[in-house]
């Protein structure tokens, strides 16, 4: 009996603690008489369709100087994508004494592979032929950054001691004619104390892939240590440094590359350059066909939309802006090929002409633009630009160039000496994969949250 009187005590005790607090009131607009109006912001969204086009990445450099990047790639979509590499020949590293009556008995050029890009895995081990020329000019600065070698730069003869295979195996070796062996071979001591008189007297190779036959589609795009190509020369010789002496044999290696190297690529979809409004955008790695986003088609519509809405535009806030940019699902549901990260990209004003991430790719909570299979769209975050793009005063009716965006693949650069981090777009990878376009009923858009300040 205790134990129930005690359970009814507590059950009309919990009962009457409810009631008492129930009755608790809370006035949410205590103190807001205090606050002036002019000093609350209030918090709008706003979205807009992202104007988005299509155009190449100029024809600039769009790949790394620090590899050798030579193959080609056909498909049904993009075409034919072609990749080649020109670097200077240097002398040996260490100096060498070559001797007198050189007889060459085999020269070749090799390199280690890094890595290799296919479209499909069943190309991974296909044959392609490599052919090596002999340029007519030193790669310098005037050459370095404009993607493009001529008819006129390069010897058309082949320097191919016969035809060389590459099954896409751990290293590439191309035998070369013997007269080019000896010619090396009779560099000056001048010429071996000083790397720029060498250079311009021997220029440089031109390395270059055969594509895909006529009717195929397939290939592959084959990645080399720059570090690792050089050009071996065995030969016999007569030595010099003391008589009597018998002919011997010996080897030495030149260099290929006097720091940086011309990397070189050319598109079929260099003609698809647009600025209509598409339901289909396609996506292509290194320097080929880029979503391509005016700065002035974009100044222009956050432009109006100020002016619509009757705002200062050098009083609004920006909290954030975030773009998204949606894609379909392939009928063969394959995305292995699609790349992992697609974020706003600019070209730097620099000689060196890359491409980089807009600077939001650091602020933190960004999503990188990092592919998202379950949502279908690739996100990130723009805030800094956006808000810099708005207060931007256009001259002459233009705003500066510097606004132009390309939606590029994206890479995580690791610094292996400091540690430190860094993303660059992805100026190697050969990526092949579509977004959404403007006319599309899933558009690309950028969304705001802003105030405007009184």
């Amino acid at each position: 009996m205790q134990f129930k009187d005690t359970l009814r005590k507590l059950i009309l005790l919990s009962i009457t603690a409810v009631a008492v607090f129930s009755c608790i009131t809370v006035d949410k607009s205590l103190g807001e008489g205090y606050i002036p109006e002019d000093q609350t912001l209030k918090v709008m969204t706003a979205e807009f369709r992202i104007p988005i086009g299509l155009k190449m990445e100029d024809s600039l450099q769009g790949m790394s100087s620090e590899i050798l990047t030579i193959g080609a790639i056909k498909t049904t979509e993009f075409g034919l994508a072609t990749f080649s590499v020109a670097a200077n020949v240097c002398q040996p590293a260490k100096k060498f004494r070559f001797g007198k009556d050189p007889v060459i008995t085999q020269i070749y050029v090799s390199a280690a592979a890094a890595k290799t890009t296919v479209i499909d895995d069943s190309q991974k081990s296909i044959p392609q032929n490599f052919i090596v020329y002999r340029t007519n000019k030193v790669i310098d600065s005037t050459t370095l950054y404009n993607n493009s070698i001529t008819l006129a730069d390069y010897n058309p003869t082949s320097l191919n001691l016969s035809s060389a295979t590459y099954f896409g195996g751990d290293s590439i070796r191309v035998y070369l004619k013997n007269e080019y062996g000896t010619e090396l071979l009779s560099a000056t001591e001048e010429e071996l104390d000083s790397i720029n008189l060498f250079i311009k007297r021997f220029k440089g190779l031109y390395i270059t892939c055969t594509p895909p036959e006529v009717g195929l589609n397939g290939g592959r795009v084959n990645h080399f240590n720059y570090t690792s190509a050089s050009i071996t020369i065995k030969y016999n010789f007569q030595p010099t440094w003391k008589d009597g002496l018998s002919r011997k044999d010996t080897t030495v290696l030149f260099r290929v590359g006097d720091g940086v190297c011309l990397n070189t690529s050319s598109y079929s979809t260099s003609g698809m350059a647009t600025n209509k409004l598409l339901k289909e955008l396609p996506i292509e790695g290194v320097a080929g066909i880029k979503p391509y986003i005016d700065a002035q088609v974009l100044k222009d519509t956050l432009d109006n939309w100020a002016k619509r809405n009757q705002y200062d535009q050098t009083k609004i806030l920006i909290a954030k802006a975030s773009v998204s940019f949606p894609f379909e699902i392939p009928q063969n549901f394959d995305m292995t090929k699609y790349p992992t990260y697609l974020f706003p990209t600019y070209r730097t004003d620099s000689t060196s002409h890359y491409y980089y991430p807009l600077m939001d790719i650091g602020s933190t909570g960004n999503s990188l633009g990092v592919i998202n299979r379950s949502l279908r769209e690739y996100q990130g975050n723009i805030s800094t630009t956006i808000q810099k793009m708005i207060n931007a005063v256009k001259v002459n009716g233009q705003i500066s160039n510097e606004y132009n965006i390309w939606l590029a693949p994206i890479q995580l650069i690791t610094d292996e000496y400091s540690g430190s981090t860094s993303y660059i777009s992805n100026v190697n990878e050969y990526y092949v994969g579509k977004i959404n376009g403007p006319a599309a009923a899933r558009y690309p858009k950028l969304t705001i949250v802003y105030s405007v300040l009184k």
